[in-house]
């Protein structure tokens, strides 16, 4: 579901992960990007974009966005577990090395990783 979520309200993302819970069988994962509330995880020497203007000014505004402190709690009070969040500092580590080393990315993306029970 990567570029989704966040272009959702929540009674629409309520209805599709309702629907992959009760649709999909055990141990089934998903995987998604979405935006979060805070800007903690973000080192303050890190220049920060806003994803949610650029997104509105393509005519796409973002309507959801997760606390980052409640992102787990978010998907296990839905019927997952297994939850695994990635913030995009921690994905520039783990990824952005070498010659990737300088390339941007939206430091209030947060990735979610969580399994059907």
């Amino acid at each position: 579901m990567e570029g989704l979520i966040m272009y959702l309200s929540l009674p629409a993302i309520d209805t599709l992960l309702s629907f992959i819970v009760q649709n999909s069988g055990k141990g089934s994962a998903i995987l998604f990007d979405c935006s979060v509330k805070t800007e903690a995880n973000i080192p303050s020497h890190v220049p920060r974009k806003n994803l949610g203007e650029h997104t509105a000014r393509g005519g796409e505004p973002m309507r959801f966005a997760i606390p980052i402190e409640g992102a787990e709690a978010f998907l296990t009070q839905r019927g997952f577990f297994q939850v695994r969040t990635v913030t995009s500092d921690e994905c520039r580590k783990m990824y952005f090395q070498g010659k990737n080393e300088d390339r941007k990315n939206f430091l209030s993306s947060l990735f979610m990783y969580a399994v059907v029970e």
